[in-house]
């Protein structure tokens, strides 16, 4: 097999070489820099032997584009992939962690609460791309890559390189009578027929979670005949004969997931990790994906192949028994093919597994899963509103109010039918922060330094333009004014609701204040530059007290569910604030990247991630965010509660998310 070997220093397709991370039968995977942005990639060069085959390589440009399509926080991101002189590559975001085998290989039995974490998070994956209409097909400890540590820890799933679309294969894209696949997961349909769908996953992450729970796994044999043999024809061992300490009721789950009929099993991924969770126990599910979880897998189609890197340990046990097969097995098995892994640290197909040694550059997982939410939330809808969405707010009756930055407009969106209602009027340049309420929105206009006041009876109208201070941003509604932040000149400023006019002098806040948030004793800002909240005494206009030291970058504060919460831009974080003594409490919250809003409903508090595109929901009682991050628009910079639903403005692509709680 031939395979590129780059040296360090050396620049390849607009990417410099910093070593290599791992090696298989297949290709090189590289710890690279992308010049452009300089930012840590896992390279992936494909082997001169498969790249030089021309059903090999439209079958890695369909499936590249197939694996970038899924975008979601357990899903490792595709960056790029493509030819430079006949070489293919594919770009990935690069995580510095081992694979779930190595962490199996070092602390044997993995703890029961963090096992069904992890494949609640694989689970979400799974769904993600069952919704897509995908089906992984190599689902296997070697492909889950583990980044952080304890209740923080995040699971990505990796190598897409077999990825099939349920519709079915194209024309000339199998190879009847050859397997490539993992035998000691692969479900019994894809060993017997070939026929596999969704569910053949579900069965694969059976075999994972019997395998971290019991450090065995479920049907290895002294051959990979016997293994195969034992799958299609040999029931399910029992659980408890490896952990007899587990409850039996997580036995009966695995016993389910591992039916030789798919019709038996468990039907979608989060529904094994829900139950799994149930069984040890817990009062929560695994979380299940966005627009994805509830619907059935459709069928036919599928084969498999390709690891992941950790460290490469001296294997005893499962690890090593875990083998990837590439040979012919005459009246078994029937369909196979040749695929690109893509791993971010990845070995390929061909003899025993390789581990690659484990990345020490790049960097962690950004989003932190602590615990299963109680009912994943679900996007239930997009509304494509166009221009540059910023400010959102829900009004008294559910009606959705969201500020066009770019096209300086109000927009309306009712919340039965999903779509915008009504023309946009126009309220100044680059509106920013609005407040709802009483049929009256207010909107701070960044742009040209004032608030307008629109009412709707029924359709919306500036009644009033009020001159602020420089750069207005942030808004609120107290009972009887409207508090708005002023970023370019440090101050807040007053406007009574019922004339629309400025009350008393500016108050001088801390620098670049942009979140504000009327509470019950108290307003709440935020300001940017410096890394504090300032506290002003609603009934004084007096700030009170020191300015409070928060994360770096806060941007939007809110009141709510016993505390202030505030979400920091630069450092990926949720402070928590006690309302009453004005002091911060516990530790940092990590959500997902660059947290811009936030939000209190339904008895949490969401965030609002613009770097990762996604909403993180955190529980107020744990102080730990929920299930996995919720994937919305591009640049999600505003967020609303209300009726039941959580609203995001996405400022990037234009549109509106509604999530429903």
């Amino acid at each position: 097999m031939t395979i590129s070997e780059l040296a360090s220093g050396t620049t390849f397709a607009g990417y410099t070489i910093d070593g290599v991370a791992g090696a298989g039968g297949m290709g090189v995977v590289y710890r690279a820099t992308e010049i452009a942005l300089q930012r840590p990639v896992a390279l992936k060069l494909i082997a001169a032997d498969y790249a030089g085959d021309r059903k090999f390589r439209e079958r890695f440009k369909r499936e590249s584009m197939l694996a970038a399509a899924i975008d979601h926080p357990n899903v490792i991101p595709v960056y790029e992939a493509g030819e430079v002189d006949g070489e293919l590559f594919i770009a990935m975001r690069f995580v510095d962690g081992i694979d779930l085998g190595v962490a199996v290989v070092r602390a044997g039995k993995l703890d029961p609460a963090r096992a069904v974490r992890i494949i609640g998070q694989v689970a979400s994956a799974l769904d993600a791309a069952h919704g897509r209409g995908l089906v992984h097909r190599d689902v296997k400890p070697a492909n889950v890559l583990l980044a952080g540590e304890g209740e923080e820890e995040h699971a990505y799933l990796t190598d897409f390189g077999l990825v099939k679309s349920l519709a079915g294969e194209g024309p000339g894209e199998t190879t009847a009578g050859h397997f490539m696949g993992t035998v000691d997961f692969a479900a019994p349909e894809q060993i017997n027929t070939g026929n596999t769908d969704a569910r053949s996953d579900v069965y694969s992450l059976g075999c994972v979670l019997f395998y971290v729970l019991s450090g065995q796994s479920p049907f290895h044999r002294d051959s990979n005949v016997g293994t195969m043999f034992a799958h299609i024809n040999e029931p399910a061992p029992s659980l408890l004969e490896y952990a007899p300490e587990l409850p039996a009721a997580l036995d009966a789950v695995l016993q389910k997931a591992l039916d030789k009929d798919p019709d038996a099993r468990q039907q979608t991924a989060t529904e094994l990790a829900r139950e799994a969770q149930t069984a040890l126990g817990g009062a929560s599910a695994a979380p299940s994906t966005p627009g994805s979880g509830a619907r059935r897998p459709r069928l036919p189609g599928r084969t498999g192949a390709g690891t992941l890197g950790g460290a490469k340990a001296k294997q005893a046990g499962p690890p090593q028994r875990a083998r990837v097969l590439g040979f012919v097995l005459p009246g078994v098995l029937v369909l196979g093919l040749v695929a690109a892994a893509l791993a971010a640290l990845g070995v390929f197909s061909g003899g025993d597994e390789k581990q690659a040694a484990p990345a020490r550059a790049g960097r962690a997982a950004a989003t932190a899963t602590a615990t299963a939410a109680p009912s994943q939330p679900s996007v239930a809808a997009s509304v494509e509103l166009g221009g540059g969405p910023d400010g959102i707010s829900v009004g008294d009756d559910g009606t959705v109010w969201v500020s066009d930055s770019k096209r300086g407009a109000l927009a309306r969106i009712d919340p039965k039918t999903n779509e915008v209602d009504g023309k946009p009027v126009q309220v100044g340049k680059q509106p920013d922060g609005i407040a709802s309420a009483k049929k009256v929105t207010w909107v701070a206009a960044n742009g040209d330094d004032r608030v307008r006041r629109v009412e709707s009876n029924p359709d919306p109208v500036v009644v009033a333009s009020i001159p602020v201070g420089d750069a207005p941003e942030g808004i609120s509604l107290g009972k009887q004014l409207v508090w708005v932040t002023n970023s370019g000149d440090g101050t807040v400023n007053r406007i009574d609701r019922a004339s629309a006019t400025l009350v008393g002098s500016p108050i001088g806040v801390g620098k670049n204040p942009i979140g504000v948030f009327v509470g019950a004793t108290n307003v709440w800002v935020s300001n940017h530059d410096d890394g504090t909240v300032n506290r002003i005494d609603t009934s004084t206009a007096v700030v009170a007290g020191q300015p409070i030291k928060v994360g770096k970058g806060p941007r939007g504060v809110v009141e709510g569910l016993g505390s202030v919460w505030v979400a920091n831009s630069d450092d990926d974080t949720v402070t928590r604030i006690d309302p009453k003594t004005a002091k911060v409490v516990g530790e940092p919250i990590r959500v997902g990247k660059d947290p811009r809003d936030l939000t209190v409903g339904g008895g949490f508090v969401w965030v609002a991630n613009a770097g990762d595109n996604s909403v993180s929901q955190i529980d107020p009682k744990t102080g730990r965010v929920l299930g996995s991050a919720i994937p919305v628009g591009d640049d999600p910079i505003g967020i609303a509660f209300g009726d039941g639903n959580v609203w995001t403005a996405n400022f990037q692509d234009g549109t509106v998310t509604r999530i429903k709680v």
